[in-house]
């Protein structure tokens, strides 16, 4: 198709049909190259801008200038004669005006000319390359959809000591699976603290030398679709090569993420969930499978569509240029990993079909009615 020899790796080189690519690395780079290609955009809006408006103002300068000038056209027109037959020497106005010295013609009418009109090009380019902090600030597209950020916090045990934040934005969240059974373990361990101490303690720059801490992840912002990338892929160094991890992993049709998105560690170690703010309810809407091993292999695809006609959305497995309906229940044995005896129960072995990239949508929370009932006011979800 006419998208593989025009879109470019990050060598600038066209999309080689011929050789597998990790479906993770060419996600991130799709998603690098749209908001490089939504960037430009906005600033070429931005630099626009400001051009625009001034075109706006003398045209409707101009038009001003046309209707007092048709308004009194007669009386203008008359007037006109008169400065030229007074002008001495039976010079006109411009030719008087110059011969006095007091500048060109073209001079004074720009002098009369209303200043947004008189914006230079390196004003126009200074004020539109979209570089000021208004701009700087706006949230690209691709951001509003797939953006979510991660928040990492080290708090030193000792009193008095602030602790320290960092937030990373992200567009896929990769998630280690390897000795993991389902995704939320892969997520929990993620958001799980660990206690900095001894030789591993965290050097407090407020109090000038290391201290004990406890460091802690979590999710500050969830993206309204949730991209998660399963890390099947790892380097083996016993072997010194790259290897596939098969390993069981079950992941729901409908995933909570409010246990992994606050600060939230109850005292006996366990989730506490979080209170209001958006939704934090997930349905899944596509599967990118894998089948093969580190070298080689073949993608296939899980593709949830919704239908007003039907109960539920319903499922098409996209398989090059084949698609087949899919049926929900089988999504188990086909993207769980692993491998499946014959009456369809789990086996630790490995098969080398499993999920890859998981895709989530958002579950809106409904719209609250408030029922006046018997005097009583009742909050209905």
């Amino acid at each position: 198709t006419d998208f593989c020899p025009s879109f470019r790796d990050w060598e600038g080189r066209p999309v080689n049909v011929h050789q597998q690519m990790d479906a993770d690395e060419f996600l991130s780079l799709l998603m690098d190259r749209v908001e490089s290609a939504l960037a430009d955009s906005q600033r070429d809006r931005n630099r626009a801008a400001p051009t625009e408006k001034a075109a706006g103002a003398t045209a409707s300068a101009d038009a001003g200038d046309e209707r007092e000038t048709a308004t009194d056209s007669q009386s203008a027109g008359d007037a006109n004669k008169a400065d030229i037959a007074a002008a001495p020497d039976g010079l006109t106005p411009q030719e008087a005006f110059e011969k006095d010295g007091a500048g060109t013609w073209s001079e004074a009418l720009q002098d009369m000319t209303p200043a947004s009109a008189k914006l230079g090009a390196g004003e126009v380019d200074r004020h539109g390359a979209g570089e000021s902090a208004e701009s700087s600030r706006e949230v690209s597209l691709l951001r509003q959809v797939f953006g979510g950020t991660l928040c990492t916090e080290i708090a030193p045990k000792a009193s008095g000591l602030a602790p320290s934040i960092r937030h990373e934005d992200f567009l896929v969240l990769s998630l280690p699976i390897k000795g993991k059974s389902s995704v939320e373990d892969a997520l929990a361990s993620i958001v799980e603290g660990e206690t900095l101490e001894g030789d591993n303690a965290y050097f407090s720059e407020e109090a000038g030398c290391k201290v004990d801490a406890q460091k802690r992840t979590f999710i500050s912002a969830l993206p309204q679709t949730l991209v998660l990338a399963l890390k099947r892929f790892e380097f083996d160094f016993d072997r010194m090569m790259k290897v596939k991890v098969n390993d069981f992993c079950e992941f729901p049709m409908r995933l909570s993420m409010g246990p992994y998105t606050m600060p939230r560690r109850k005292d006996d170690g366990g989730l506490q969930p979080p209170l209001g703010g958006d939704s934090t309810e997930y349905e899944l809407c596509g599967v990118v499978l894998h089948a093969g091993t580190a070298d080689s292999g073949h993608y296939s695809s899980l593709v949830s569509v919704s239908d007003a006609l039907a109960d539920g959305p319903r499922w098409f497995e996209f398989n090059d240029t084949t698609v087949l309906p899919f049926t929900e229940d089988d999504i188990p044995r086909e993207a769980f990993g692993g491998s499946w005896d014959e009456e369809g129960l789990h086996d630790v072995g490995a098969g080398t079909r499993n999920a890859y990239i998981l895709f989530y949508e958002r579950v809106e929370r409904p719209e609250s009615t408030v029922v006046v009932a018997g005097g009583l006011v009742v909050l209905l979800s």
